[in-house]
């Protein structure tokens, strides 16, 4: 390896580590007791028309149909009993199949914990991004209403 080579190396490592330590600063809440148990709690203020959940990852929800798909349903039916009972837990399951994101169960991000409240959410949602609707205080929990989130993508 060149010397130039060593150093690009090692300022490319620097350049992560740095982006990492910068990412800390985009962190505004955490887990925490909700409304119905597990919740998402603000860590510090969030100001109104702002996206609390900058570091995650985008997913997409979509529909895994096995009305429609019998190949689905014989997947499903073949997974362990364990991991069964963690979709039937942590995702909207139907007779019909069920919704998901589209990173693993074992991934589950932040945003997904937050709570349903169709009366005075402080969190909306545009273009599939969470905003706040007015200013969270420190302490306070995010919820949102479920009922306007779309999802684009059936299966």
């Amino acid at each position: 390896m060149k010397d130039h080579d060593w150093v690009d190396s090692v300022r490319a490592k620097l350049d992560k580590q740095t982006q990492v330590l910068d990412s800390f600063k985009n962190v505004y809440c955490r887990l925490g007791r909700g409304l119905h148990g597990v919740g998402v709690i603000a860590i510090r203020d969030i100001p109104n028309n702002f996206s609390p959940f900058k570091n995650l990852n985008k997913s997409k929800w979509f529909y895994i149909n096995w009305d429609q798909n019998e190949e689905n349903k014989k997947y499903f039916d073949s997974l362990d009993l364990e991991i069964i009972k963690m979709i039937q837990d942590f995702y909207l399951c139907d007779q019909k199949g069920f919704w998901c994101p589209t990173y693993s169960i074992d991934a589950i991000p932040i945003d997904f914990y937050m709570n349903h409240n169709p009366n005075n959410p402080n969190i909306g949602v545009i273009d599939d991004e969470f905003y706040s609707i007015r200013e969270i205080d420190k302490g306070e929990e995010l919820t949102y209403d479920y009922r306007y989130y779309k999802s684009e993508i059936v299966f």
